[in-house]
């Protein structure tokens, strides 16, 4: 009767759902009652009309078999969530400009091997080539706007919008690498936002009116759109709510930018995007599978950090008990966003909130444990005694603690030894357990199912440690002491420092024996010498800048150090 498997779900999403309670969405089928029974079970905070809330729904089989909602819109009105309601998805918004730049490619309009430079005017002064597919694999080495925006100290009600972003760009002076042979952990906004704008430029229409007109309205989602303007005005809205100490405040709908954030979608919609997946309408299979294709650079490098390993569509692929996964996140001003596969059950969860939760993805992944328990084959959480243990003196464990330092990612970690066993402490204090598995090799327990590795290497002052998990690369840490700094070591470094870039100062004093950075916008951020010039910042957008020094060791400046931003430079000026 039905012709594919998309028009047959669609028609269960339009005419299946019944309701209950205060007219919340509830559609149940192939899960048994003691099943859902247990998912439902999660959502027990929220289950209220006088609280914002959540609405999941989840595939299984590549069927929808779950689709309920939970908690208001409006709290003023009780309104219930429900299909059609509209919610901010924020970064998850990077997967969909990802796809309509392979759309463009598709239909013969641009080359993943183009150079960005002769098509966004602000990237023309680069001396290397900046290809669209160093963009798509954010690996272009153009610093992180969002990382740019918080070492200027705007705060949130200054906007920053892509034109704002573009001229930042322009400004640039240097790339932090030669495009394709590197990329960022943390991933980079900018390379997206860019995307956006060649979207633009390439198909002579505003980004918003392309991916509604090619992309959304063809495969019927047609509550989903792009907002370009703050303002704009959205009708079936959830309300964003973020949490106080007496319950909720009203949050943020709108971000400043596109293509990054500012897609708005509804759980009808999503569900709608991701069988037409199993049966396109827009896009062939072969862009589908460059879409969810891991990101390889040039030098044969993946983008594999412990998040996962990047696709081209911006999701990350990582193990979930030892079960192959992709997700997505956003978060932005109470609302949330999560999307997690599982690509060989055909298991697919979708998560989107109101409720001031910065992550909601745990409501997806704790119900697929229940939904395909008889599949995953590792437990939910790794306990010690299942750890290959091998015996090591309390001797050899103390020669390893102290502090390690990754010049990478710009910050340390420290190495402790209580209760004779090791322990990895991050800078907030939380700290995880080591097992030596062999060779000064040790297991991280977590409380989760996560497989983490340390492998400590060298002698004395050359000590080092190997950090692996996730499927990501090696992260080295190199070992390092704190010194005491002794007379008026710090008098070089005090005083007004200036970005061309950012277009902004900052201020380095001497205060309560520390040196201390900031400028009006800012908080006070607590400098710490690693080494040399080198300093660590107890805020992460400080957390690694070098001082410079001329022939007479004279201060003249100081650049950032960090992945995201490597080389924003700041010339002392008095």
């Amino acid at each position: 009767m039905y012709k594919t498997a998309f028009q047959f779900y669609s028609i269960l999403l339009f005419i299946g759902i019944q309701f209950t309670g205060f007219s919340q969405e509830n559609f149940v089928r192939n899960i048994s009652p003691h099943h859902e029974k247990r998912i439902d079970s999660l959502f027990n905070e929220w289950n209220d009309p006088s609280k914002p809330g959540v609405i999941m729904a989840l595939l299984n089989n590549n069927e929808l078999v779950y689709l309920k909602s939970f908690g208001s819109t409006q709290l003023e009105t009780s309104k219930p969530i429900l299909r059609d309601t509209r919610f901010q998805l924020a970064a998850m918004s990077k997967h969909f400009t990802a796809f309509g730049i392979l759309l463009l490619e598709e239909k013969g309009k641009l080359s993943l091997e183009d150079d960005a430079r002769n098509i966004i005017k602000q990237l023309s002064h680069f001396n290397h080539p900046i290809r669209i597919i160093d963009l798509l694999g954010q690996s272009d080495g153009i610093f992180d706007f969002n990382a740019l925006k918080y070492i200027s100290g705007r705060s949130d009600e200054i906007k920053i919008s892509n034109q704002l972003v573009l001229d930042m760009v322009e400004r640039q002076k240097e790339l932090s690498f030669i495009p394709g042979t590197d990329f960022v952990d943390a991933g980079t906004s900018t390379s997206i936002l860019l995307l956006a704008e060649i979207i633009k430029e390439v198909s002579g229409k505003s980004f918003a009116d392309f991916m509604r007109e090619e992309v959304f309205a063809p495969i019927g989602m047609k509550n989903t759109l792009f907002i370009e303007s703050k303002d704009s005005h959205l009708t079936n809205i959830a309300n964003p709510y973020i949490k106080v100490d007496d319950g909720f405040a009203d949050g943020e709908i709108f971000d400043d930018n596109y293509g990054v954030t500012n897609l708005f979608s509804t759980i009808e919609d999503l569900v709608k995007w991701e069988l037409n997946m199993l049966n396109p309408v827009v896009g062939s299979r072969a862009l589908y599978e460059k879409l969810n294709a891991e990101v390889i650079l040039e030098n044969g490098r993946k983008f594999a950090v412990p998040q996962g390993q990047l696709t081209h569509g911006q999701q990350y692929i990582h193990m979930e008990r030892d079960l192959s996964s992709t997700y997505h996140l956003g978060q932005y001003g109470g609302y949330a966003s999560s999307m997690f596969k599982f690509p060989k059950p055909g298991f697919i969860s979708i998560v989107l909130s109101n409720n001031g939760d910065d992550y909601n993805g745990y409501l997806g992944v704790i119900s697929s444990h229940i939904l395909l328990e008889d599949v995953y084959e590792e437990p939910t959480v790794l306990k010690a005694e299942a750890l290959p243990i091998q015996p090591i003196s309390n001797q050899d464990l103390e020669a390893l603690t102290g502090e390690y330092w990754d010049e990478r990612g710009g910050l340390y970690r420290t190495i402790r030894l209580k209760n004779d066993t090791l322990q990895y402490v991050r800078n907030s204090g939380y700290a995880s357990a080591l097992y030596h598995i062999g060779n000064r090799r040790f297991q991280m327990l977590t409380g989760f199912d996560d497989k983490i590795f340390l492998t400590f290497k060298g002698e004395g002052d050359s000590k080092s440690m190997c950090y692996e998990g996730g499927g990501s690369e090696q992260i080295v840490f190199e070992k390092f002491e704190f010194k005491e700094e002794v007379g008026q070591w710090y008098e070089a470094y005090v005083g007004a420092y200036y970005s061309d870039l950012l277009q902004v100062g900052y201020s380095i004093d001497y205060e309560d024996g520390a040196l201390t950075i900031k400028n009006l916008h800012t908080a006070k951020v607590k400098l710490i010498r690693i080494k040399d010039e080198l300093f660590n910042g107890n805020q992460w957008f400080m957390r690694s800048i070098e001082f410079q020094k001329d022939d007479a060791s004279n201060v003249i400046g100081f650049k950032t150090r960090m992945q995201e931003v490597d080389g924003v430079q700041f010339k002392k000026v008095r």
